[in-house]
């Protein structure tokens, strides 16, 4: 079995003003985890790039907004099908703010934590890679309550 490369990704999680957690499907005719949803928005780090502006590009090249963003944490997973090195970030934004890249998604919602809870705790909704870091994510969140 072939290790994967280790990519260097950056990761925005989305939050609108109740709370809500935006969510894109992943095309179908991608190579890795299609069709599977992911969290906020991200992409890989370019060669010689800084994670905090490799989130920003990435969020303006996928949703079309600039918000602030907070740095939560850095993890590094690793399966069969992907090893990244994530550096996971939170931008609060308005709705409406948020576009749609229909080069990189086929389908984006809105949901609540508890949804997004649900679906971080199955096997079968989102990227494997995504519902690792939103597990952290929520642990965090809940510890700074």
């Amino acid at each position: 079995m072939d290790v994967p490369a280790t990519h260097e990704v950056a990761i925005i999680v989305l939050r609108d003003s109740d709370g809500s957690y935006f969510l894109h499907q992943r095309r179908p005719d991608k190579s890795t985890f299609p069709s599977r949803w992911g969290v906020g928005a991200g992409g890989c780090i370019e060669p010689g790039e800084e994670p905090g502006d490799a989130a920003q590009r990435e969020l303006w090249e996928e949703a079309g907004c600039a918000p602030h963003l907070q740095h939560c944490f850095d993890l590094h997973y690793v399966d069969n099908d992907v090893d990244s090195k994530m550096h996971v970030f939170e931008a609060k934004v308005n709705r409406e703010d948020v576009g749609f890249d229909d080069s990189e998604w086929a389908g984006s919602r809105w949901c609540s934590e508890d949804e997004l809870i649900d679906l971080a705790g199955r096997d079968d909704t989102l990227c494997p890679d995504t519902a690792a870091f939103v597990r952290k994510y929520l642990r965090l969140a809940d510890a700074n309550i």
